[in-house]
């Protein structure tokens, strides 16, 4: 989806553009700092304070940047820039999620919307082969035995000749096929719009009708869809019922995709073998969620699959790339978000 910036090229008048950072903490805002911020600076009015969220207090032009910050946290900031007449030229988020820009507020600036586009996907690729790793090695097991100082030689599965199945086959979602086809897999994909019936990996990619057989073929079903009302339990004991017994559910899109309680009763009951979560209906899982943290065959992370340090470096640059080749010289993005699909 191209965006193109209806405003003048760069002038005197673009140096006074605010760039404004919310929520921006930790390793990216200390890279801020020390590196990017002059970067910016040669174009922009950097506003940020580690960790807050800064208010525009005068009518003026800006961007806004965001971290970490909340759906409401940003439905607040826009409707105060608005009370001083201040008018958004674009908006870009440090993540590859849009959940927080998904309100009216947001929408109603009617800007471009920008996210951090494939710097996570690598990492999710790895997180993803590593959970299927940990189910077909068994590795649980086999820390049990080290504790135990039990010499157990078991049969151990591999991933050569599984199925992986990916839903949402977007820029992660290829690269989660990228590693699976290198270990001999064969997958398959469904996607809102397939381009061809075989990609350039050799993934077959169909479109959503073929949920259902997606399903009921796949060894690893890896869930990689955005938090939009209509992928709301997208997952749920319908699905789980079409899946083999043997096979593990992924999910590295957004916990709101898959219902987590029938995910428990599943494992509970052997429909499937296994589940690995890295994202989850309710951010962060409470100590007393026990039917999550207790129920068998289930792998969890905290949300941490992409959170590496190299990432920070990526994130930063990506923003500084879209200002400097797109935004300020008045080209068209090489890619926008549409709000209402989440990507």
């Amino acid at each position: 989806i191209g965006f193109c910036l209806n405003r003048p090229l760069f002038s005197v008048k673009m140096m006074k553009t605010k760039l404004v950072f919310l929520r921006l903490s930790g390793p990216a805002f200390s890279l801020l700092q020390s590196t990017v911020r002059p970067q910016l600076e040669q174009h922009f009015d950097v506003v940020a304070v580690d960790g807050s969220i800064p208010k525009i207090e005068q009518k003026c032009e800006y961007v806004m940047c965001t971290q970490h910050a909340t759906k409401s946290e940003i439905i607040d900031f826009v409707e105060c820039a608005n009370q001083q007449g201040a008018k958004c030229l674009w908006v870009h988020t440090l993540n590859a999620g849009v959940d927080p820009l998904q309100n009216d507020a947001v929408k109603q600036l009617q800007a471009p919307v920008t996210n951090t586009k494939g710097v996570f996907s690598h990492n999710l690729g790895e997180w993803v082969l590593m959970a299927a790793l940990h189910f077909e090695k068994q590795i649980s097991r086999l820390q049990e035995n080290q504790r135990a100082h039990r010499y157990d030689r078991f049969t151990m599965g591999e991933l050569r000749g599984k199925t992986m199945g990916i839903i949402g086959y977007g820029d992660i979602g290829r690269a989660c096929a990228k590693l699976a086809h290198a270990f001999g897999m064969r997958v398959v994909a469904t996607r809102r719009r397939p381009q061809a019936d075989v990609d350039d990996l050799g993934t077959q990619v169909h479109g959503l009708s073929w949920k259902d057989s997606l399903l009921q073929c796949s060894d690893f079903v890896v869930c990689v869809l955005p938090g939009i009302p209509e992928n709301k339990h997208f997952i749920a004991m319908r699905e789980l019922k079409l899946m083999k017994p043997t096979a593990v559910l992924i999910n590295i899109g957004r916990g709101s995709t898959v219902n987590e309680m029938d995910v428990v009763e599943a494992l509970n009951t052997s429909i499937i073998k296994g589940a690995a979560l890295d994202v989850h209906e309710n951010e962060p899982l409470a100590p007393e969620d026990g039917p999550i943290w207790d129920a068998p065959n289930l792998l969890l992370s905290p949300h941490n699959a992409d959170f590496v340090l190299s990432n920070t470096d990526a994130t930063l640059a990506n923003l500084v790339q879209l200002a400097e080749n797109y935004f300020v010289p008045h080209k068209q993005f090489p890619y926008t978000v549409d709000l209402s699909l989440g990507y």
